[in-house]
């Protein structure tokens, strides 16, 4: 990482643009102009940075839930589907080209406003809910997102970080499945964190979401 060349770098997008402040995607907007302004370097033209808009990222969640439940049995909560004693009976969704985490952080929020259901009494209930969809050091998370640009890893973390802020949980220690690796071409063990694998191994990945025009 060269961090002159970044500074530099988010100094002319901030300096040349005309972002609101105030307006609630500013940062995304922030990230984009940052990774644009650096697009040879980032190689992010060939490697796909195109956000989906917000409306298809809500329908293909909305759908896969409608899908899972559909199949029954273990699925029928669908994106809920979170068994705390067995393993098998967790719904484990990857995206695999998580970008500027649109996908990621909208399946987590599906999962706390599915779980608070419009019941605030039900917001330790859906508190543990996203917690234990994240990770945390007691239990692996089950939505994971990968992307080969550590920007793009950093910027997801942060934008979570964000979120539950956003929902009033600012004081949990959290074990985010958010990993640096080619998940395109193929896993090769080199993705940020310890012991990353083990959470995967012998388990079945239940759904994939991402970017439809992804091939």
């Amino acid at each position: 990482m060269n961090l002159a060349t970044d500074l530099e770098r988010a100094d002319a997008v901030l300096s040349s643009s005309n972002l609101n402040f105030e307006e609630s995607d500013t940062i995304e907007e922030i990230m984009l102009a940052f990774m644009r302004q650096g697009e040879i370097e980032f190689q992010s033209q060939e490697l796909g940075l195109r956000v989906t808009p917000f409306p298809i990222v809500q329908f293909m969640i909305a759908r896969t839930h409608q899908r899972l439940m559909s199949r029954g049995g273990v699925y029928a909560r669908g994106l809920l589907a979170d068994h705390e004693r067995i393993p098998a009976r967790r719904v484990r969704v990857l995206d695999p080209c998580v970008g500027t985490g649109r996908f990621y952080l909208g399946i987590l929020r599906f999962i706390y406003n599915a779980t608070l259901n419009g019941n605030p009494e039900r917001e330790p209930i859906a508190r543990n809910a996203i917690l234990r969809a994240i990770g945390t050091p007691q239990e692996p998370g089950r939505i994971f997102a990968f992307d080969i640009q550590p920007a793009c890893v950093v910027f997801t973390t942060f934008q979570l970080e964000l979120l539950l802020g956003d929902l009033g949980i600012q004081d949990a220690q959290i074990r985010p499945q958010i990993y640096t690796t080619d998940a395109i071409e193929g896993w090769q063990g080199g993705a940020v964190g310890q012991g990353w694998l083990s959470d995967l191994e012998g388990d079945e990945l239940i759904a994939h979401l991402q970017n439809p025009n992804r091939q």
